[in-house]
């Protein structure tokens, strides 16, 4: 009674491409057996002659082999643009068995993608409405492609008297990798402790992209994790997940409401390859502020004010950050910004000290920009299997100016 002992082909995910994928037979010599290749919810058989999938069954979708060595080496081709699952079947003929508990076949599955993936790389922000729209970097590849990305992004500062304070630096040194976030949401299908309890638990619909280690950022909304008292829980993070359970256990106790999205961020390429199995390098990314210092020009003449009238405010920050220059200036005690009364072509700021200043003077203020660009590059060692964003996260990097 000859025996076989394995079938071995790669059950990876396969991209989009054409894609050739060999197996083996390992078994005894006077084994028979015959395979199939099918794929999955459709009746596409694979024609080992005209080596594609075609509509029904045929003489041709059998491969029957008798093994005249211990080794039996073939090739199976899956087709372009196709996302389905692919299975292989090895049905032993005659008195051949499998050495295995399932003494007369073997199964093996393989998933296809339909088509490429594309990774987009933008800023992202709490305060987003002190900005224009943040700009985009795409790249699209195969899950086993791999690509050196360009980033040049630049954070602009809006112009309306609302939110037109400028941007000051809180971090001047270049940019590395535990900026980036990757962010994925999920609902709060069920709370065992009970809607709106305590606990350290909760099931949600998929763990897909949620990997051990991701910060629990908002637990509901825009909300960062509380108890159901009320009260900040701080730093939350995912400590185990239970995928066919579908559970998330937490670093921390919090009040979770079902029905609720929770938001997750991971952190640096470490956590995002957790999280995805994408793996991205960061290099150095570099910071400069284009168009700095910024210049604005005084409106009206004034004799020892401290209030300045000037042809437009945006950009200039108030609350004592922001330092001002120029002719006739007096730094002989301190001369920064207090406050800003905004406009876009008059408009006043308050200054610590008194100036004497003349109409059409142009001023400037350091400590404070209208633009941050970021440019460098990051490296791509493999792409999804579905569209994903990373974010540069400007709150750890900008404050936003104020009128005061």
């Amino acid at each position: 009674m000859p025996n076989i002992n394995s079938l071995e082909i790669d059950t990876s995910t396969m991209g989009s491409v054409e894609t050739s994928r060999q197996f083996t037979v390992n078994g005894e010599i006077g084994a028979k057996f015959t395979l199939i290749a099918i794929q999955d919810n459709t009746a596409k058989f694979y024609d080992f002659e005209t080596q594609t999938f075609e509509d029904g069954h045929s003489n041709n979708s059998n491969l029957t082999v008798e093994m005249n060595s211990t080794v039996y080496n073939g090739a199976i081709t899956f087709p372009a643009s196709t996302a389905a699952t692919f299975t292989i079947k090895l049905l032993t003929v005659g008195d051949t068995e499998v050495n295995d508990i399932n003494r007369f076949a073997i199964s093996k599955s393989i998933t296809k993608l339909y088509s490429n993936a594309t990774v987009t790389f933008t800023l992202g922000a709490t305060a987003a409405d002190n900005y224009t729209t943040f700009p985009t970097v795409t790249t699209t590849g195969g899950i086993f492609d791999s690509n050196l990305v360009t980033v040049d992004l630049t954070a602009t500062n809006v112009s309306n008297d609302s939110y037109g304070f400028g941007l000051r630096l809180t971090d001047t040194s270049d940019i590395s990798d535990g900026y980036f976030y990757f962010q994925e949401t999920e609902a709060v299908v069920d709370n065992p402790a009970g809607d709106g309890a305590d606990s350290n638990i909760v099931t949600v619909a998929s763990v897909a992209n949620i990997g051990v280690g991701m910060i629990l950022t908002y637990y509901k909304a825009s909300t960062a994790p509380e108890n159901n008292a009320g009260s900040a829980v701080g730093t939350t993070t995912v400590i185990a997940i239970d995928t066919d359970a579908k559970s998330i256990t937490f670093s921390q106790v919090v009040g979770f409401d079902e029905g609720q999205t929770m938001t997750f961020r991971a952190y640096g390429s470490s956590a995002i390859n957790t999280a995805t199995g994408v793996l991205m390098s960061f290099p150095t990314v570099e910071i400069s502020t284009p168009n700095s210092p910024l210049y604005k020009t005084v409106r009206t003449t004034s004799s020892s004010s401290t209030t300045i009238n000037l042809i437009g405010t945006y950009g200039v920050a108030g609350g004592n950050h922001v330092h001002i220059k120029g002719p006739d200036v007096d730094n002989s005690s301190s001369s920064r910004v207090t406050s800003v009364s905004a406009s876009s072509t008059a408009g006043s700021i308050v200054v610590e000290s008194a100036q004497s200043l003349t109409a059409g003077v142009k001023l400037g203020f350091s400590g404070v920009h209208a633009s941050v660009n970021f440019l460098g590059s990051i490296l791509l060692q493999n792409y999804p299997q579905s569209n994903m964003t990373i974010y540069l996260d400007l709150d750890n990097i900008i404050t936003v100016g104020a009128a005061s």
